[in-house]
C-alpha cells in the first residue's frame, strides 16, 4: 500500500518528535533543543539531539538522523507502512491508499472512453 505523501506530511505535522523519542530515551532540555544518550550506539555524553521545532533528530557521534518515522523503523525494528500506520493512529489521521484513488481514477476514465470514441465518430 503506498501512502500518498500529503498524508506522510500532515501525520509528521502532528506528532511530537521529543514525545516519540523520550519513550524510549531519556532527554533534558537544552535550549530549544533536547538532548540525550543516542540509542544507535554507546556512548557516556551526550551527543544525540532532537530538533523539536523541525521534528528532526540527529546524533553527532554517529550520524544518525531522521524524523519520528525513522526513529520508529530503526529502533523498533518496523516497516515504513507499519510505522506510517502507528503513528497516524496516534494523532488521530487516517490513511488513503493510492489504490483507492487509482480505482476512483480508473473508474472516471472508464466513464471518458465512451465519450471519446462519440467524438471520433462525430470528427470522421
Amino acid at each position: 500500500m503506498k501512502i500518498p505523501k500529503e498524508t506522510v506530511k500532515e501525520i509528521l505535522d502532528r506528532v511530537n518528535i521529543v514525545e516519540i523519542i523520550s519513550e524510549q530515551v531519556s532527554l533534558c532540555k537544552n535550549g530549544r533543543n533536547y538532548i540525550g544518550l543516542c540509542p544507535f550506539h554507546n556512548e557516556k555524553t551526550p551527543s544525540f539531539t532532537v530538533f523539536a521545532e523541525s521534528g528532526r533528530y540527529q546524533c553527532f557521534g554517529c550520524g544518525e538522523k531522521g524524523d519520528a518515522i525513522t526513529f520508529l523503523m530503526k529502533k523498533e525494528n518496523l516497516s515504513y507502512p507499519a510505522t506510517v500506520k502507528r503513528l497516524a493512529e496516534r494523532v488521530g489521521v487516517t490513511i488513503q491508499s493510492d489504490k483507492i484513488r487509482s480505482k476512483e481514477i480508473s473508474s472516471s476514465r472508464c466513464l471518458q472512453r465512451p465519450l471519446r470514441s462519440l467524438c471520433n465518430i462525430w470528427n470522421k
